[in-house]
C-alpha cells in the first residue's frame, strides 16, 4: 500500500482518479501533478537615461542659452535650485528617461563583492590586452583568469594584479 499525503490547498495536484480491477481487490490510482521546476520570474521596472546618446555640444549650447547662464540667481540656494531644474529640463529634452522591464534576480549566496571585483578586473585586463596586443598584457589577463577561477573553486582569497 502506498500513501499520498498533500495539503488540501495544494495547487500541484490536479486530479485523482481510480480504476477498479475485476481480477483483484486492489484499486489503481492515477494522479496528475504539476511540479514547477523554476519559480515564475519576478519583474521590476528600471528607470534610466541613455547617456550614450547625449550630444555634449548641444547640451553646452543649451546651457549657454539658458537663464542659468544668462541671468543666474543671486543666492546660493536659489542658484542650486535653478541649476538642478535647468539641467533636469535640458536632459529631459535631450535624453529623456526610459523605463525597462527586467527580471529581478535573487542574489546567489556564493557570489559576493570580491568575485564581482575579480570579474571586473578580468574584463578590464582583457580590454587592455585586446587593444594593445602586448604579450605582457596577455600574461596579466591570463593570470587574472586563473586567479578568478581559483577563487571560485576555493572561495578563499582573490588575486588582483
Amino acid at each position: 500500500m502506498d500513501v499520498l499525503i498533500t495539503r488540501s490547498d495544494s495547487k500541484s495536484l490536479h486530479s485523482v482518479t481510480s480504476v477498479e480491477s475485476y481480477f483483484s481487490d486492489h484499486v489503481a490510482i492515477f494522479l496528475k501533478f504539476d511540479f514547477p521546476f523554476k519559480p515564475a520570474p519576478i519583474y521590476k521596472s528600471v528607470k534610466f537615461r541613455p547617456w550614450h546618446k547625449i550630444d555634449l555640444n548641444k547640451l553646452k549650447n543649451d546651457i549657454l542659452a539658458s537663464p542659468l547662464w544668462q541671468s543666474p540667481a543671486q543666492t546660493a540656494n536659489e542658484l542650486a535650485l535653478e541649476f538642478q531644474s535647468t539641467l533636469s529640463e535640458l536632459l529631459d529634452r535631450q535624453i529623456p528617461f526610459k523605463i525597462k522591464r527586467v527580471v529581478e534576480r535573487t542574489p546567489q549566496p556564493w557570489f559576493n563583492s570580491a568575485i564581482s571585483e575579480a570579474k571586473r578586473r578580468r574584463s578590464q585586463l582583457e580590454r587592455w590586452w585586446r587593444h594593445s596586443r602586448l604579450p605582457s598584457d596577455h600574461t596579466k589577463f591570463k593570470q587574472q583568469c586563473k586567479c578568478e577561477n581559483l577563487f571560485h573553486l576555493q572561495n578563499l582569497r582573490i588575486c588582483l594584479i
